[in-house]
């Protein structure tokens, strides 16, 4: 039995939507986002801080969402209005359920992953997120007021990057690492103790090992094996559940990845439409991943044109640079400001 498992924003939405509605209800909230994203993947990735896992930006931002009065209504409202599909990903999920059982495993918040199924029609009891309760959680006003002073300091501080390889503050540049000391201090010493510190806690992300843990408790429902898996990721909370497909002889699949993604994956595919999913599927459901190795070989240009497909390559060390900065390059055209984050 084949089981078809993806993640979300990426493969199948344009949105990242704590980003978007960060910048909607938060001043300046799209570049506080990605500073915190990018300490995020700082956390997770560099210096793979102790019960750390990718994805806990949605914890982090939980004090501020507060501080800022952003209710349960709101969060509803705005991610029912503001799901963007990526062309061909409905119909190809669609066409996916035909052949295999089908789930969606994804670091976004419950409200975003309900207005999603409702436009497409998937069934949410097939879905794994992060579950929000934001109005029942409290912040005096003290505290919210210190917090949006404290958003005003992070606001004055530069833009960074992350190095591509490194493993401490040390090879950080120093815009980096004025914003990471100032998260450092805020978050695991300043808000010990408070209302603010308490707020960390209250939701746990799905990312990271969290997806690995969600794809085998939707292997137990269907009594599939990892082997029988296609899963399809873009960013740096799918790797654990890459690796795991990867290592357990299934299909891991980087959709318009960035460099975490595509170093945890099978294959690399790109471009401005899902439909190259669907035909994925039938091709492994057929004939596992020599299916899919056919399916490629033999793709016209004429058909990727018509499928809007710029690439798709099974990665090597020989390939993985260029298929890096393909993939990115379509990634942050595609998806804008969503491109730019871990």
């Amino acid at each position: 039995m084949k089981q078809y498992v993806t993640d979300c924003e990426g493969p199948l939405s344009l949105n990242d939507n704590a980003l978007e509605m960060t910048a909607a209800f938060i001043p300046n909230g799209e570049d506080f986002f990605i500073k915190l994203s990018r300490y995020d993947d700082y956390l997770a990735d560099i210096v793979k801080k102790p019960g750390y896992k990718a994805g806990d930006t949605l914890r982090l931002l939980i004090p501020f969402f507060k501080a800022f009065g952003i209710t349960a209504d709101m969060m509803d409202e705005f991610s029912r209005g503001h799901v963007v599909l990526v062309p061909g990903a409905a119909d190809a999920l669609r066409h996916i359920q035909t052949l295999m059982k089908a789930f969606i495993i994804s670091t976004s918040y419950r409200p975003y992953i309900k207005a999603l199924c409702e436009t497409i029609g998937f069934p949410i009891g097939n879905t794994f997120c992060t579950s929000i309760d934001i109005d029942g959680y409290s912040l005096g006003s003290e505290q919210a007021a210190w917090l949006r002073t404290v958003k005003e300091e992070i606001d004055a501080l530069p833009s960074y990057d992350l190095p591509v390889a490194g493993d401490g503050m040390a090879d950080l540049t120093p815009e980096a690492r004025a914003v990471v000391n100032r998260f450092d201090s805020l978050f695991w010493e300043e808000m010990t103790g408070t209302q603010a510190g308490a707020l960390l806690s209250v939701v746990d992300p799905v990312g990271g090992v969290g997806k690995a843990r969600a794809l085998l408790t939707s292997l137990e429902r269907t009594g599939a094996t990892i082997s029988d898996v296609i899963y399809a990721g873009d960013s740096i909370t799918d790797i654990q559940a890459l690796e795991a497909v990867k290592q357990g002889g299934g299909l891991a699949v980087s959709f318009n990845g960035n460099r975490y993604a595509i170093a945890a994956a099978d294959l690399a595919v790109y471009g401005e439409d899902a439909t190259i999913l669907g035909l994925i599927a039938d091709a492994f459901a057929a004939g596992g991943k020599d299916g899919v190795k056919v399916l490629l070989r033999d793709m016209s240009i004429n058909i990727m044109n018509e499928i809007k497909l710029r690439g798709a390559h099974f990665i090597s060390s020989a390939n993985r640079e260029m298929i890096v900065k393909e993939s990115e390059t379509v990634r942050r055209s595609i998806r804008g400001a969503a491109g730019e984050v871990g």
